[in-house]
């Protein structure tokens, strides 16, 4: 009896994990660049040219039409050393965070939570760092030429005590056009409001940003990026930063398809709120 039980149990496994592979679905991707950003704020003595190396991962596990995603958004540049990034502009900010979803046939509706490293006073070392959290929806809908996707929000992130921070909602919305000879033009726009604190504790403030972003590939697994951005952060209307960045990058698909993770986890609220202290 045990042993016609253990042949069973054999045949059952042996049957039936094929089957659970074969239903799993992995993709993920890896993209590596070099940025150079200028910044700017409201007095013209602190403006910089920094750089440094960016990138983000993400991996994405499916079954039939429900997916998740784990991703990690990361952009860095440095300052002198010595320098106080309250003086001058935040140097890194690292976004990392869980989306889950469902795909209703070219559509796709989904929810993410995550968490963002940014530079705050709170910190307990120089330039040190503090985490703040995001969540919210998120959709894409595939079309002919390409792909549409936007994302709303909440972010939480205290950078001083009740002194600076970014808590307000956000959103991002975008598209993914193929414009031919394999050449991809992804564009985004990004918008976050604090309106109970941001600097002087209750004073207001909001970032955006505008992104552009051409790929070429250059073999099946590596995907040549060229890529442009200008972000604002406003603090009440006589205060205001600024960062213009070029990057230049590559993209190495993992999985099954070469397909683009365009709902990333933003870090740009924990990047205002490390912002906000430069403008404070």
């Amino acid at each position: 009896m045990n042993m016609n039980l253990q042949a069973l149990t054999c045949v059952l496994v042996v049957g039936i994990t094929p089957n659970v592979a074969k239903a799993f679905e992995f993709t993920g991707g890896v993209e590596l660049g070099y940025s150079q950003t200028d910044t700017g704020n409201s007095d013209d003595g602190e403006n910089l040219s920094l750089n440094g190396p960016s990138g983000s991962a993400f991996v994405t596990v499916g079954l039939e039409d429900w997916r998740a995603t784990l991703d990690v958004n990361h952009i860095g540049r440095s300052l002198p050393a010595g320098d106080a990034f309250d003086s001058y502009a935040p140097e890194n900010a690292t976004a990392y965070g869980l989306h889950i979803g469902r795909q209703f046939g070219s559509a796709y509706f989904g929810g993410f939570y995550g968490k963002t490293r940014f530079q705050g006073s709170d910190a307990a070392t120089f330039n040190g760092y503090v985490d703040g959290d995001l969540y919210g929806i998120e959709a894409s809908q595939d079309l002919s030429f390409g792909s549409i996707f936007g994302q709303v929000g909440q972010a939480k992130m205290i950078g001083d005590g009740t002194d600076t921070a970014f808590d307000g909602l956000f959103f991002r919305v975008g598209v993914n056009a193929n414009l031919g000879n394999q050449i991809n033009l992804i564009t985004g726009y990004e918008r976050g409001s604090s309106p109970g604190i941001f600097e002087d504790e209750g004073d207001s403030g909001s970032y955006e940003r505008f992104d552009l972003t051409a790929e070429y590939p250059f073999g099946d697994r590596v995907i040549g990026q060229v890529g442009f951005q200008m972000t604002d952060f406003q603090a009440n209307t006589e205060d205001l930063g600024s960062e213009t960045t070029i990057r230049v990058g590559l993209r190495i698909p993992l999985g099954k398809t070469s397909r683009r993770n365009d709902l990333k986890t933003t870090y740009l609220p924990g990047l205002a709120a490390a912002w906000a202290e430069v403008l404070d």
